[in-house]
């Protein structure tokens, strides 16, 4: 009898218990990096920035990341987005990134980062302004959250009427 219980009680769980839904996971849109500068190795500092942002991102459990160029189902569409540009100095760069909200197109989340541009540093900025960009909306990834569960609210409230 325990046996016919225990299984009975897996398939259960199986096809999703007590129609119970989860939250959806925020989901994040990572748009290539805008070159505000013509200087010959401006446009691949802003494609190498941006995908190591893209990796650094992936990389937490509790946010989606749609890389601008990947191809979305019709349904999922990414509430937010992740854009920005890079702009060139002699010996440098200044980054600025910001979190957009597609719905409204309200900044949640904004800063600027700066950079050398001496080969041999290069690289390691580029992965320290990731993580620090990555690690930045880690933190604001409970605030994604809160968000997605108010609005979801709000359309299932309106749809009940």
């Amino acid at each position: 009898m325990a046996a016919v219980t225990l299984l009975a009680w897996a398939g259960f769980e199986r096809m999703g218990g007590e129609n119970r839904q989860s939250p959806a996971l925020p989901r994040l849109l990572v748009r290539s990096f805008d070159n505000l500068t013509s200087r010959d190795n401006s446009q691949a500092i802003a494609l190498g920035l941006t995908r190591e942002i893209v990796g650094q991102i992936a990389k937490f459990k509790d946010i989606v990341t749609v890389e601008e160029n990947a191809t979305p189902a019709p349904t999922a569409s990414p509430r937010y987005a992740l854009t920005g540009d890079v702009e060139m100095t002699e010996d440098g760069f200044r980054l600025r990134a910001r979190v957009i909200n597609s719905d409204d197109n309200s900044v949640i989340w904004a800063n600027s980062y700066d950079g050398d541009l001496r080969a041999s540093k290069l690289i390691g900025v580029e992965v320290e302004i990731a993580r620090q960009v990555a690690s930045a909306l880690g933190h604001s990834v409970d605030l994604l959250a809160v968000l997605e569960l108010a609005v979801d609210s709000a359309v299932g409230a309106s749809q009940s009427f």
